[in-house]
């Protein structure tokens, strides 16, 4: 029964903060589309990257479910399943700090998006060698909360120069949802309320930063006026 409770709470989870990525994605295609501005660019890309890490995220929680019920054994699953889990995360992660940065790289956008991949593929095939997800984990988190500490120091000059950069609070939900998850990796040690507790504050979250992001493209619109 457990198992069960545990995955439609998994299934309804999944599709509300995937299809609220998707959909932020979706909105703000056209403002990139006519300003071609980098910093949209990644700050589009975090939601996009988060929704396919949240996939298979989805697939590896239904997978250990299907197994319990089963009392099967599927040696070497997980630690594949965690590859393209670490690598679209970590992806996400540099989307996140390159659209906070991008007013400081002065390097191309290819030479961007190269270390940004490479440097994701790396942390997928340590975390997979070494059987370390943890390690990768704590990894992403420094780096983000290195991020955070920057927008908090720098707050009266701080300005990635784009529609969305200025809206730190944007970024600040972004670490408490990355942290709120962190809580939830080891279900086990948490009851069944807490992680629904949990998830609820992940969805009330997202569904703030769309509710910022659609204010500021309302916002940009009245700017700009008809076309």
């Amino acid at each position: 029964m457990r198992n069960i409770e545990v995955f439609l709470l998994e299934t309804i989870y999944f599709l509300i903060v995937s299809g609220i990525c998707v959909l932020i994605y979706y909105r703000t295609r056209e403002i990139y589309r006519i300003s071609r501005h980098q910093g949209i660019r990644h700050f589009r890309n975090i939601f996009f990257y988060f929704a396919i890490a949240y996939i298979f995220r989805f697939i590896e929680v239904s997978f250990l479910i299907y197994r319990n019920l089963l009392s099967a054994r599927f040696p070497g699953f997980h630690q594949l399943i965690l590859i393209p889990i670490t690598y679209f995360s970590s992806m996400a992660i540099f989307s996140i700090i390159a659209a906070i940065f991008i007013s400081k790289i002065k390097s191309g956008g290819l030479k961007m998006d190269a270390f940004m991949h490479i440097a994701s593929i790396s942390f997928a095939l340590f975390s997979f060698m070494t059987r370390s997800h943890a390690d990768i984990i704590i990894l992403q988190t420094s780096i983000l909360s290195l991020s955070i500490v920057y927008i908090i120091l720098r707050n009266r000059d701080f300005k990635a120069k784009n529609a969305f950069g200025k809206k730190k609070a944007i970024y600040y939900l972004l670490f408490v949802f990355w942290v709120l998850n962190l809580i939830t990796l080891d279900r086990r040690a948490l009851p069944f309320a807490f992680d629904i507790i949990v998830y609820l504050a992940c969805v009330l979250i997202f569904f703030s930063i769309y509710r910022r992001v659609k204010k500021r493209l309302c916002i940009d619109g009245k700017e700009k006026g008809p076309s």
